[in-house]
């Protein structure tokens, strides 16, 4: 976890609201309202949903909006080229909005890492610890765990490169459905053979062949 805390400007609130690489959101300048006025770097205090998600109440130019802490921090600090739509807690727990738990994800990445990782951490999301770098590297060696190493063939069955993932091999090649023809799902009652024009298998079913 960052030593040192670190602020940024809120995205869409620059000049008027900051927000820390420790999860933690200011207003800039002064404030005032019909019940308070506030000084500079007013640190505000997050409200709790039931979804356990932490939110602030952000005012501009007269209108209010919730912004859960955790999209905050992860626009302002982490880069999402693939524009990934969802922001994943690395170790489950849902306050722990620190920049080092954060990371851009789909939603089936989402819900994979929920059912692979977080399955196994039954009682993650009721310990209130701070997330560590250990912790961290043992969280992301289990998702590996997990992971299957995928081979990539012509369609004559000629080896081309071998995948750590077929996430990874989805990333590298931009070829979607890799898994749904390493599984061996049908498609509208066929099984599809292929993806991308290559052929697909895990390497655990070769060398079972």
């Amino acid at each position: 976890m960052s030593e040192k805390e670190i602020w940024k400007d809120v995205v869409g609130y620059e000049g008027v609201y900051e927000v820390s690489n420790m999860g933690r959101v200011k207003r800039v300048g002064k404030y005032r309202n019909q019940c308070a006025e506030w000084d500079s770097n007013h640190i505000l205090r997050p409200g709790h949903k039931d979804n356990e998600y932490l939110f602030v109440n952000l005012s501009k130019e007269g209108k209010n909006k919730i912004k859960y802490v955790h999209r905050l921090v992860a626009e302002a600090f982490l880069p999402n080229p693939k524009n990934k739509a969802t922001v994943n807690h690395i170790d489950g727990d849902r306050t722990n909005n620190v920049v080092e738990n954060l990371e851009w994800a789909t939603y089936k990445e989402n819900n994979n890492h929920s059912l692979y990782v977080l399955g196994n951490e039954k009682s993650v999301r009721k310990k209130k610890y701070l997330c560590t770098e250990e912790r961290l590297a043992i969280l992301r060696e289990q998702v590996q765990k997990k992971q299957k190493p995928v081979i990539q063939y012509d369609l004559h069955g000629n080896f081309i490169k071998e995948y750590p993932s077929y996430r990874e091999a989805e990333r590298e090649t931009g070829i979607k459905a890799i898994d749904v023809v390493c599984r061996g799902d049908r498609q509208k009652g066929r099984k599809q053979q292929t993806a991308g024009g290559y052929k697909w298998k895990y390497k655990e079913d070769v060398i079972q062949d």
